[in-house]
């Protein structure tokens, strides 16, 4: 995938937990299905998390709606980095629609890469978070769908799950 700033959302956050904590509610299934996507989603997930091994998942809504998402991973470094290529191809045609009028052309690539970085701070870690797109079209859709929102409100239930 050939892209730069112009295609990023990139996200920070602090947590008050150390970087091995934050990378293993990445890098382990059940916890990352407990912590992903804003609230109020549940998400089922099944992954073989080796640099390229592959994972599904399906976050589900309030409305009953489902949303599945599948990928693989790239380079993983324990507690610092993780690289998830990310595929939404089976995400409902009527999502699709909804995207395209936010301004992302049908037939667009339909998958972003996730690039994940790890840091010690002294407060516990900051997790930096990079979505990158394609293209300059399809992150202004995400941006317009909500998905800066949403990651937000991930990160708010990764803390409930960190203070467990």
């Amino acid at each position: 995938m050939n892209a730069g700033a112009a295609h990023d959302v990139v996200l920070l956050r602090d947590f008050a937990a150390p970087p091995a904590a934050v990378f293993r509610a990445w890098t382990e299934p059940s916890l990352f299905a407990r912590r992903f996507g804003p609230q109020g989603i549940r998400v089922r997930m099944t992954a073989d998390v080796r640099a390229g091994g592959r994972y599904a998942l399906v976050l589900h809504g309030e409305d009953g709606r489902s949303y599945p998402l599948k990928g693989d991973y790239g380079e993983i470094v324990a507690d610092r980095h993780l690289l998830m290529r990310c595929n939404w191809e089976v995400h409902p045609a009527d999502w699709k629609q909804g995207m395209a009028a936010l301004g992302a052309a049908p037939g667009m690539a339909e998958e972003m890469l996730w690039l994940v970085d790890f840091a010690a701070t002294q407060a516990g870690c900051r997790q930096t978070p990079t979505c990158r797109f394609a293209d300059a079209a399809m992150r202004e859709a995400h941006v317009a769908a909500g998905i800066e929102q949403g990651w937000r409100s991930g990160f708010d239930k990764l803390d409930e799950l960190l203070a467990e």
